[in-house]
This record gives C-alpha cells, sequence and structure tokens, in this order.
C-alpha cells in the first residue's frame, strides 16, 4: 500500500466520552493530616452515584475518579455552587466543595493544600464512604473569585495538584521580607502545572485586567499550556462559575460556555482525553459568540481528533502550539523512543508525514482529511503525532493519539 492511501485511512475519536452518571452529594468532614487550615475540612461533595440525591451510592470505578477541589468566592460556601459541582460529577469527576473559610483568606488557602493530603488520607481508610474510590494521582484545584486567587496560591506550594482552573480569580495584596506583591507577582511565576483561566468583561466586582490578565501575564512557570479565555459583556463575576434562582437564560448560556471549558480542560490534564482541548483552545470555543479574546501559550503541543473517522467521511485533526513550521506524522504501530524533541510515540519504520502545515499565530493548526467509502478500510488502526513550536523550549513532540476507521 503507498503512503499517499495510508495516511487517509485510519482515523476515528480515540475515545467517546461516556454517558453522564447519576450525581449524588453528601456532606463530609475530612480530618486535616496537616499542621496549617480547619481541623476539619467541611465540604459538600458531588459524585458520580447509581441514582441521584442526598448520599445516594457512589457508582464504583476500578481505579477510582480524579478529583477537583473547588475553593468558593469571598463570603460564600462550597455548597453554594451546586450547578458546578453536578456538572462536574456528570463528567466523571468527584467534586470537592470546599465548605469552610467564607471570609478567611489565609485558611482558605491553607484548607486548599490539606485537603489533597485529607483526600488521600480517607481514600486509604477502609471505613470511608471513599475508599479507593479517589484517583488522588489525578487532582486539579480551581475557584472562583477570592478562590481563584487562592487556586494560584495553593498552585505555588503545590501539594500534588496537576492542573488549575480560576474563574474570575481575586488579585490580592501580601506581604514579605522583601516588600508588598501581588498575588499574581509573587504566586503565578510559581504555578508549574497546567493553567486555565476565565473571566468575563461584564464582570463589575474584579476588573479583568487587574485579575485574570495580571494572573496570565506572569504564569510563566507553567507547564503544558496556559489559557486564558475572555468572555465579553454577558459574563459577569457570579454566572462565569455560579447560578443561582434569579439566574437569567443569558446567564445559564455564559456558565454552559465556561463549565464546557473547564469539563474540557479537566478531561485532558487528568484524564488524558486532549480531545477536551476543543473546547478550550478548538474550533468549539472559537465558534462561541460570547468569546471576547483567546490567549494561550504552549509548552507542550497537544494534538487531537474533532470525531470519528467514518468510511466516506472526512476527520479533522487539531494540532496545539505556538505559530510557526509543524508537522503531523502517521504511523502503522506505536513505540516510545527518546529524542531531543521528547518521545517519539511512532514507530519509526512505518511512520510517513502526514502534513507540514505551518501553526497561525492563532495557535491551532487545522488539517482535515476525508476517508475513502471502501468497505476494506473498516477497522484500519493508525497512531498520530505532531510536533511543533513552543513557548521558550523549541520544537517538542506532541502526544500520539490511536484512531480506528469506523462505520455510522
Amino acid at each position: 500500500m503507498n503512503p499517499p492511501l495510508r495516511t487517509l485511512l485510519l482515523f476515528t475519536l480515540l475515545l467517546a466520552p461516556a454517558a453522564p452518571a447519576q450525581v449524588g452529594w453528601r456532606d463530609d468532614a475530612f480530618a486535616n493530616p496537616t499542621t496549617s487550615g480547619s481541623s476539619a475540612l467541611l465540604a459538600r461533595v458531588h459524585y458520580p452515584a447509581t441514582q441521584a440525591g442526598q448520599n445516594a451510592p457512589l457508582r464504583s470505578r476500578a481505579g477510582g475518579y480524579p478529583i477537583v477541589v473547588f475553593l468558593h468566592g469571598y463570603g460564600g460556601l462550597g455548597r453554594n455552587y451546586p450547578d458546578l459541582g453536578d456538572r462536574l460529577a456528570a463528567a466523571g469527576f468527584i467534586a470537592v466543595l470546599s465548605d469552610t473559610a467564607r471570609i478567611e483568606l489565609q485558611v482558605q488557602r491553607d484548607d486548599g493544600i490539606a485537603l489533597l493530603a485529607a483526600l488521600r488520607q480517607e481514600n486509604a481508610r477502609t471505613a470511608s464512604f471513599w475508599f479507593g474510590s479517589l484517583d488522588t494521582a489525578r487532582a486539579a484545584v480551581c475557584g472562583h473569585s477570592m478562590g481563584g486567587g487562592n487556586t494560584v496560591r495553593v498552585l505555588s506550594a503545590n501539594p500534588g495538584y496537576r492542573a488549575g482552573i480560576c474563574f474570575a480569580p481575586f488579585n490580592g495584596l501580601e506581604s514579605t521580607t522583601s516588600g508588598v506583591f501581588s498575588f499574581a507577582e509573587l504566586h503565578a511565576p510559581r504555578v508549574a502545572v497546567p493553567l486555565l483561566i476565565l473571566h468575563g468583561e461584564g464582570d463589575t466586582t474584579l476588573d479583568w485586567q487587574r485579575t485574570a490578565q495580571a494572573y496570565y501575564d506572569k504564569a510563566n512557570g507553567y507547564t503544558g499550556m496556559k489559557v486564558f479565555v475572555r468572555l465579553d459583556g454577558d459574563c459577569t463575576h457570579m454566572n462565569v462559575a455560579r447560578l443561582d434562582g434569579s439566574s437569567t437564560a443569558v446567564d445559564r448560556a455564559v456558565f454552559q460556555r465556561s463549565l464546557d471549558s473547564a469539563v474540557g480542560w479537566l478531561a485532558a490534564q487528568l484524564e488524558g482525553r486532549p480531545e477536551g482541548l476543543e473546547q478550550v483552545v478548538g474550533p468549539a470555543l472559537r465558534a462561541e459568540p460570547r468569546l471576547a479574546q483567546l490567549q494561550s501559550a504552549v509548552r507542550g503541543p497537544a494534538l487531537w481528533s474533532d470525531g470519528p473517522a467514518l468510511l466516506g467521511g472526512t476527520v479533522g485533526l487539531r494540532l496545539a502550539g505556538e505559530g510557526g513550521p509543524a508537522v503531523l506524522l502517521i504511523a502503522a504501530a506505536p513505540a516510545d523512543l527518546p529524542t531531543p524533541f521528547g518521545r517519539l510515540r511512532l514507530d519509526p519504520a512505518t511512520t510517513v508525514w502526514l502534513n507540514t502545515a505551518a501553526i497561525p499565530a492563532g495557535g491551532l493548526q487545522r488539517t482535515d482529511v476525508p476517508i475513502p467509502n471502501d468497505p476494506l478500510l473498516l477497522g484500519a488502526r493508525a497512531w498520530l503525532q505532531g510536533a511543533a513550536q513552543t513557548d521558550g523550549v523549541g520544537l517538542r513532540l506532541s502526544n500520539a493519539i490511536e484512531l480506528v476507521v469506523t462505520r455510522r
């Protein structure tokens, strides 16, 4: 089979998302095993369940569920964000909504650090409701307003979180022996994980330029990717992360957009499903009419497909990186080999070039590949990987994806 034909054969979406689970919730008081923060770490926890409602049985999952710790806004509690908790749980995460430190900034930061240690302890306790169900190696921290600022402070002293999300973050001031600095100046440079920030131009409580933009600009120690999604004037301080009884249709649409990006980000960072980035830096986000600006910087290029590779159809491949030269490679078998540009996940003996189109200034290369309507191609498999320019670390290889030709 000649290489050009082989490149047309071999595509489908890596993993179809699971059907949304029923959502249960319960109030917990986790023992704090650290020396700082609240002695009892109160939280309302939303989780995938076998039926909906309070204290519903947890739906079992081999290896446990990835975790999202959420830090609330000033004057509130985690339980004030039930829609956020339900959305995260329905997507397959255990959402631990911190219910302490209503107005105590430092206590909330300390509790955010302590919660991951407490959840590790709880996961190992045989008498716990959560025994064996928490994948504490796959945990993210996120927060709104005061909690958004504290998300960055928690990640500055990261106890093991793999990613962060800030919803309309507060940018406070902190005194050190060297002077007084903003949270963005002091803590954002120390964030060494992927970071997503969401804010809106309709926020009259916190100005996005002094808060979200400052965090994005100063977060120069990130790994993988940092992203700032700025929505338009319909996006307020509250509807970016929270709904209540007075929420309008516009509020719900903004919330939906914000949580679509958040869930996609968590799928990519915690579950290894890069197709989640379609909602973060891909066409699904870029087509949003309320998007005012998307800013991203990439140190780990990301590759995904936009849907299944169907016989007689077209599959779209997306490669996120910095503007400049980029390539897409395809192989008939996987591998794992070290190179100066990262791990090559393709078999060198069967690898061919699929595309050499540059990534434009917007940070996303799109390659559409038609699949011939030939039944002999059904079930054909291939592995793909990209290489792209990055923010300050030169040309790097992306993740690899396995694709399979299917029929409708």
